[in-house]
């Protein structure tokens, strides 16, 4: 195995040992594993067979074991952006579970280097308490460090791409380290090439950021909606409000909407937004505007600002808002699955739901802002297993 890297790698060499090193306990491939508990859902049938692994090596041992028995593989994070079947995966679920944080400073910047299997928001407090820029208006977003470039994750203004320096991952068709620039990861609104399917031959091991001592990082800085105007806190409080002043707020805003799953907070079973957000051309939005407010134009003034321009003369649209204007908003349940009393794009277990009734409640939303707008959402939430 050969290590291959663009840039540089000063600050990731040690990783390289650690992630290639044999490990001290061998992994055992368990069989007929129960994947609800791995999920935020917290739904899900049993993997045919089931490795945890936190190195090179033993992502090797149990690919290559899937490979001898021609099983298809699925490799699991911090389970909160996926729903799995009743019926559960035929083949072999690797979950990775490798943690550590390390960190080097150069100047004003400071490259943090994450392993993949270490929580997201762990991983942000981590950051924030250092006084460390880029990552603040990310936090409370569940799920692993791994999975974060993948999804390209983002809110209120930020997107992980904005500090990710290099993605370290393992190709298992090469069978090889390798590790991607920024540039090289094709990050797009909720995607990369390892959502892609030419990327899934990559398993992320780690990921690098690069994170600063000053507030360098604007983005986050000119972000409002109905409940949360970054712009106003920093006239408030007349200086640039600190990290820890950003996660502190918007934790609490987070809760607000029922988008936050941490001890000591009010949570819900879910996967958080189940739809990303529609981005569509200007005569789409004139149309979106038109309909809303003939349905209910007081509604739609209260819900602004529901749409944001981007490039290309291009304009997101909260998908939430979308859903506001059918009889799926908050509160709306039908047996053991709802939508959370307090935010419309989150899809609950309410208790002892399956994964097919959550499947069915998405796909009659989907349908319904389809129906009135005109619109298609696609599920942020990816699929595992078979449905129908």
């Amino acid at each position: 195995m050969r290590l291959s890297a663009a840039g540089d790698r000063t600050h990731i060499r040690h990783l390289f040992l650690e992630l290639t090193s044999p490990a001290t306990n061998r992994h055992m491939i368990l069989e007929n594993v129960l994947l609800a508990p791995f999920t935020t859902f917290k739904v899900g049938g049993s993997a045919r067979y089931f490795a945890e692994v936190k190195t090179i090596d033993e992502l090797k041992e149990a690919v290559l074991f899937s490979q001898k028995r021609k099983l298809p593989f699925f490799v699991l994070g911090g389970g909160s952006n996926i729903l799995i079947s009743d019926s559960g995966f035929p083949g072999l679920v690797i979950k990775i579970s490798s943690r550590g944080i390390t960190h080097t400073e150069k100047g004003d910047h400071i490259f943090v280097t994450v392993l993949a299997g270490e929580d997201w928001d762990n991983f942000v407090e981590y950051a924030v308490v250092r006084g460390w820029h880029g990552v603040e208006n990310l936090s409370g977003v569940p799920g692993s460090v791994g999975a974060a470039p993948v999804q390209n994750i983002g809110c209120y203004g930020s997107e992980v791409k904005d500090t990710i320096e290099s993605v370290l991952v393992f190709d298992i068709k090469e069978e090889r380290i390798k590790i991607f620039p920024n540039k090289e990861c094709k990050f797009s609104y909720r995607s990369s090439l390892f959502k892609k399917p030419e990327g899934k031959r990559y398993v992320i091991f780690s990921v690098t950021f690069r994170l600063s001592s000053t507030p360098y990082f604007q983005t986050g800085e000119t972000y409002k909606d109905n409940r949360f105007n970054i712009g106003e806190l920093i006239k408030k409080q007349n200086v640039s409000p600190t990290p820890k002043d950003i996660r502190f707020v918007i934790l609490n805003v987070r809760e607000e909407k029922g988008m936050v799953i941490m001890a000591g907070r009010e949570s819900y079973n879910s996967a958080g937004s189940f739809f990303a957000a529609p981005i569509v051309s200007s005569r789409v939005f004139e149309n979106v505007a038109e309909i809303a407010g003939h349905i209910d134009k007081e509604k739609e003034k209260f819900l602004r600002p529901w749409s944001w321009e981007i490039e290309n003369n291009r304009i997101k649209i909260a998908p939430a808002f979308l859903l506001e204007f059918t009889q799926f908003n908050k509160g709306y349940y039908r047996g053991k699955v709802g939508i959370s009393p307090k935010h419309s794009l989150s899809i609950i277990n309410r208790g002892g739901s399956g994964a097919g009734e959550i499947y069915n409640l998405a796909r009659d939303m989907r349908d319904a802002v389809e129906k009135v707008f005109g619109v298609k959402l696609e599920a942020e939430v990816e699929y595992v297993g078979q449905f129908v």
